[in-house]
């Protein structure tokens, strides 16, 4: 996967078009629209398909008449939930290694990747379930970022908390209308951000780099600006602290130039953040 990543709202007609996404339904009805048009979309680009099934819904794969018979030829495979996510994500870095290990199996078998669709919904039943799934929606955005491996991840707007869901959908490239104001995710190699980051979406903003894990000590944390429209000086303020509290520094790169006059002019520099226009 070659060039900048492809981020923001997606819609009905462009879930497809984009590598992870966050999608937000009420009805199961809208999931299985979108995740269908998402495979669809693989199957046309020559990627194998990885199905995971909800309880009970395996018969909407296995009798739908395009995947059916790509299932039947290899072109797509099923996994029922709990055989996909055995564990509730206890650690996620083994949940990353299990869509490497099928991706890179797709690729042997002469795919040109894996295109996988889940409903996470429930992997957020308790506050300590959101914190490891926050961990590996941004471990598994950072090996989608140059690895032949896309992912549609689906959340029931009914039953996960709307602060959580804000948060699920930051860390995603693109997300359903309304609920990521911006995007922290994996471009090149880099942590980038997209979007607008007003005052009311400063505090996101900071929960948002801490679910990604800001170092405490080395080399700062290096942000790609470049997505940004619009940053509002309480952002910059923020940024600083988080660095303060993690004893390190924040360099974001390519922002808004407002950004480097403002930070200039709060002294920001020397409270652990440097803005580079």
């Amino acid at each position: 996967m070659g060039g900048m990543r492809r981020a923001g709202v997606i819609d009905d007609d462009s879930v497809g078009a984009h590598d992870h996404v966050c999608f937000v339904y009420a009805e199961r009805a809208e999931w299985r629209a979108a995740a269908r048009s998402f495979a669809l979309a693989g199957l046309d680009a020559g990627q194998r398909v990885l199905i995971v099934a909800g309880p009970g819904e395996e018969h909407w794969w296995t009798e739908d008449d395009a995947l059916g018979p790509a299932m039947r030829t290899g072109r797509a495979e099923l996994l029922p939930q709990r055989a996909a996510y055995p564990d509730d994500l206890v650690d996620p870095a083994d949940q990353v290694a299990f869509y490497r290990q099928a991706t890179e199996r797709a690729v042997r078998d002469g795919f040109g990747g894996l295109r996988a669709f889940a409903d996470v919904t429930g992997l957020t039943s308790t506050p300590p379930a959101v914190d490891r799934l926050l961990r590996y929606e941004q471990l598994v955005d950072a090996y989608m970022d140059g690895h032949p491996f896309q992912g549609l991840c689906g959340y029931d707007r009914t039953a996960v908390p709307p602060a959580d869901l804000r948060l699920l959908a930051c860390l995603h490239p693109s997300a359903s209308p309304g609920y990521a104001p911006f995007h922290v995710y994996a471009d090149s190699g880099r942590l980038r951000l997209a979007g607008d980051i007003d005052y009311d979406n400063v505090e996101l903003l900071a929960e948002a780099l801490r679910a990604v894990g800001l170092p405490s000590a080395g080399p700062p944390l290096e942000l790609t600006g470049t997505g940004l429209g619009f940053v509002h000086h309480a952002a910059r303020v923020a940024l600083a602290k988080l660095a303060q509290e993690r004893s390190g520094r924040i360099v974001l790169r390519g922002g808004p130039s407002v950004a480097k006059r403002l930070s200039d002019m709060l002294g920001l520099d020397d409270a652990g953040l440097e803005v580079i226009v």
